[in-house]
């Protein structure tokens, strides 16, 4: 798979706001993707598809991690 560089960060690629929602993330993703010249399928470069799929992975894994760990602080355990 071909490299791809990143000038900027991921929420620029993307087009969203830091604090977007992972809804807000996955439904700008999708609309990205549906463009032709997004999409190598429909005849779009590959390397801004490749990147675009790329700040749509780290972004969602991110957003996970960053709930879980959020979640993990406060909740109360019990013996």
């Amino acid at each position: 798979m071909e490299r791809v560089s990143v000038q900027g960060n991921f929420y620029d690629v993307l087009g969203v706001n830091p604090d977007a929602s992972l809804d807000d993330i996955r439904e700008t993703y999708r609309r990205l993707m549906q463009h032709s010249r997004n999409h190598p399928d429909l005849g779009g470069d590959a390397t801004t598809a490749a990147l675009i799929n790329k700040a749509y992975a780290v972004l969602t894994v991110s957003y996970t991690h960053l709930r879980a760990h959020e979640t993990e602080r406060t909740i109360s355990y019990s013996v």
